[in-house]
């Protein structure tokens, strides 16, 4: 008996740990969650309760020390699971804590990069039903920079008719302006999605805050409004950095930055609850902080220009690598918006549109220098990647007068 006990638990125990194991595509893969996330105002959003917060909090912090077999079993007390995601078309892990299908605990989707870049980044998007594509925004841009981690919202904002206790109010759920619903998680302290953002921004150090948002643009609107959620000057200016690095992608965008643009007033995130955790607000459901550590930057943004598709994406993850993926020290080169390379994707073979070359270096996505074969003796440069996975990497071309750094995507 005590045998036939043993192999049920190791079965239970293998059937726990593989069934949680998928691969493909991770954007494919987080379509279908937000495809099935609930609309309209049928209450299906509950806050957790006090119990579930604590075994949430205990979940995180074994998938932040990789000890996923005790984050999966915390996560089956309520409704969750830990699936282990290899996506193969970059050759990269991810964990995805998602809701088991026969769970009513609508709190969203958290995504850990197994083996990040950017390891102090955190991408995050509280509406991607309403702010349209911001949830698959978000995955593309965690794929293409590996930052730490992403923050999909479980339901429509306006999913629960019971108001949130927090400041502020909103016209979005068309009854006129009222307080804000606890379903519009950018607006609620008690939230899953906000408890996530407290314990990695306590676990972190000197962790960073994107948070992917869109409107429907004025006449008189910009393009982007990007906010720290103060009219304060942080000591280090990413959002500064981050428009500089936008206007390399597309010279046509406009910007409103509150902390600079002082009288504009429009969708600034001052009552943003995440915004005012991070900005160390001595109560952030109520109260505005004083002050800004320059952590949270809110990326408003008009649909045409960024949002609409991949071409959008890119521009902002292409952005975000150059101001925070230091490993491939991108700040200290010069960066070149036009293509050096083609084809691009390519099969193996890259050709140069830059002369006077004097070295090439080839790094894969996680910053790992790698091999090639090289031709540079004719009039036509060229090298060739042999044996190597399809995917997302980055050449470093140095010439006699500049060095350029360009991401190209291999696809045999």
């Amino acid at each position: 008996m005590l045998k036939q006990r043993i192999l049920f638990l190791l079965l239970l125990f293998n059937s726990l740990i593989f069934s949680q194991n998928r691969s493909g595509d991770l954007e494919n893969y987080i379509d279908n969650f937000i495809e099935n996330v609930p609309r309209g105002s049928g209450n299906e959003y509950k806050n957790p309760s006090i119990t579930q917060s604590n075994i949430w909090e205990s979940l995180l912090n074994h998938i932040l020390g990789n000890d996923i077999i005790n984050a999966r079993l915390q996560a089956g007390k309520i409704g969750y699971q830990v699936t282990e995601f290899l996506d193969t078309t970059i050759d990269q892990t991810f964990y995805v804590v998602e809701k088991k299908s026969n769970s009513s605990n609508h709190w969203g989707t958290y995504i850990f990069t197994k083996n990040p870049l950017i390891d102090k980044l955190i991408i995050t998007a509280p509406h991607i039903l309403n702010d349209t594509n911001t949830g698959q925004q978000a995955v593309y841009c965690l794929k293409k920079t590996l930052a730490k981690a992403v923050f999909l919202n479980g339901t429509e904002r306006c999913n629960s008719t019971f108001f949130s206790d927090c400041s502020g109010s909103t016209e979005t759920c068309d009854e006129g302006r009222q307080d804000f619903r606890i379903s519009d998680v950018a607006h609620e302290d008690d939230s899953i999605f906000h408890k996530t953002t407290a314990i990695l921004f306590n676990s972190i150090v000197n962790s960073i805050f994107i948070q992917l948002h869109g409107f429907g643009q004025r006449t008189d609107d910009p393009y982007l409004i990007i906010s720290n959620g103060t009219r304060e000057t942080p000591t280090t200016d990413y959002i500064e950095m981050l428009k500089n690095a936008l206007l390399i992608e597309d010279n046509e965008l406009t910007f409103k930055i509150p902390h600079k643009d002082l009288t504009w007033d429009r969708l600034i995130a001052f009552t943003n609850t995440q915004g005012r955790l991070i900005n160390e607000s001595a109560e952030p459901c109520k109260i505005e902080p004083t002050k800004t550590t320059g952590r949270f930057i809110s990326l408003e943004q008009e649909l045409s220009k960024l949002r609409s598709n991949t071409v959008g994406w890119a521009k902002v993850s292409n952005a975000i690598n150059k101001v925070f993926n230091k490993s491939l020290h991108i700040n200290d080169i010069n960066l070149e918006p036009k293509n050096l390379i083609y084809p691009n994707p390519t099969k193996g073979k890259i050709n140069f549109l830059v002369d006077d070359i004097v070295a090439v270096k080839i790094f894969n996505i996680i910053g790992k220098e790698i091999e090639f074969s090289s031709n540079f003796k004719n009039n036509t440069p060229s090298i060739l990647l042999k044996n190597k996975k399809n995917g997302v990497y980055f050449i470093k071309i140095t010439t006699s007068k500049n060095t350029f750094f360009q991401r190209f995507i291999l696809s045999k």
